[in-house]
């Protein structure tokens, strides 16, 4: 993936290199009488040639990349990721059925109101298939969603791969990452992978936009602490020994994203982020009380287990680098 971001740079360098040092050939040719005047117009030509490939790629970059640079706005990407599922079958507790799905079209949706057309959004949803029968979503919600794949780090990849070729500085890219989160930082996913923090952190610093990252995992904190060299916003759903959460009713992602938008369209500088983060953490605790007496006393009148409901509190964390 790197060479794609980097190897026409090379190119050019090596290339330029190779000019300079033909022309300083040339110039101790040209000083010293005893060389032939056949030699000299070798060099020239030499210089010349190499001259014209060097033109042709430099313009071949400028059309491409510098000048649409210049003459086009910034644009803005939506890229979800959803590694996890709450089918009926294996979950007992009505709120989560399909919350997996639902939370991410409400991730889509939230991205779009906060300003990323539809055809900039990127779906991976847990194994490519799409749950249009859900009934808590409204009738026809799929027709706006764009293609979806499977949740795996393959397509991941792949979609950073595209970003970091086709993404400028002024453009803006907004991430929701949620899996299953462990207190050893990974991700782990229903399809069995397990996603690494400096895999994820290695992704982000090859894209030159504007990024801001939502990790919507239990001990998201750790994860977050293990992205070395954050160049970026990131936030994560719980603290380093906390759990995450998320049902049919709200997760975090729904709630910060529309915030990042203001009468002058989205912002991801750092105290844009912040406030956005500010409000959907209220929103996030207020649903996280009214789901308390639900987590106490449901779960087929069990509730969660006491050492898992001390670790719900409902408390996002940011970092700005």
């Amino acid at each position: 993936m790197s060479t794609l971001c980097s190897s026409s740079s090379i190119v050019i360098v090596y290339l330029w290199c190779g000019v300079t040092r033909v022309a300083y050939s040339a110039r101790q040719v040209a000083v010293i009488p005893m060389q032939s005047s056949k030699i000299l117009w070798r060099q020239r030509m030499r210089i010349v040639g190499i001259s014209v490939v060097v033109a042709s790629l430099l313009s071949s970059c400028m059309t491409k990349d510098s000048v649409h640079d210049l003459a086009s706005p910034a644009q803005k990407y939506g890229l979800i990721f959803t590694a996890t599922e709450w089918l009926p079958e294996d979950n007992h507790d009505p709120s989560g059925h399909y919350a997996g799905w639902i939370q991410t079209v409400r991730v889509a949706q939230s991205m779009q109101r906060a300003g990323v057309p539809a055809q900039n959004l990127r779906l991976l949803y847990y194994d490519g298939q799409s749950r249009c029968e859900v009934p808590i979503l409204p009738a026809g919600h799929c027709q706006h969603l764009p293609l979806i794949a499977p949740a795996t780090n393959a397509n991941l990849e792949s979609a950073f791969t595209e970003y970091c070729r086709i993404l400028r500085p002024k453009d803006q890219l907004l991430v929701h990452l949620s899996s299953h989160g462990e207190r050893s930082g990974i991700l782990r996913g229903d399809l069995g992978e397990t996603l690494g923090a400096s895999t994820v952190s290695n992704w982000l610093q090859r894209v030159q936009a504007q990024t801001v990252v939502v990790i919507d995992a239990c001990h998201a904190g750790a994860f977050i602490k293990r992205m070395p060299r954050l160049t970026n916003p990131v936030i994560g759903t719980a603290l380093d020994n906390e759990l995450g959460w998320v049902d049919r009713h709200g997760s975090f992602g729904p709630a910060f994203f529309p915030h990042l938008r203001s009468s002058q369209g989205m912002s991801l500088d750092a105290g844009s982020v912040r406030m956005a983060f500010e409000h959907a953490s209220e929103q996030y605790r207020w649903h996280g009380r009214q789901q308390r007496w639900y987590i106490e006393h449901r779960f087929d009148g069990q509730g969660l287990p006491a050492d898992q409901l001390a670790q719900l509190t409902f408390t996002p964390v940011l970092f700005i680098p």
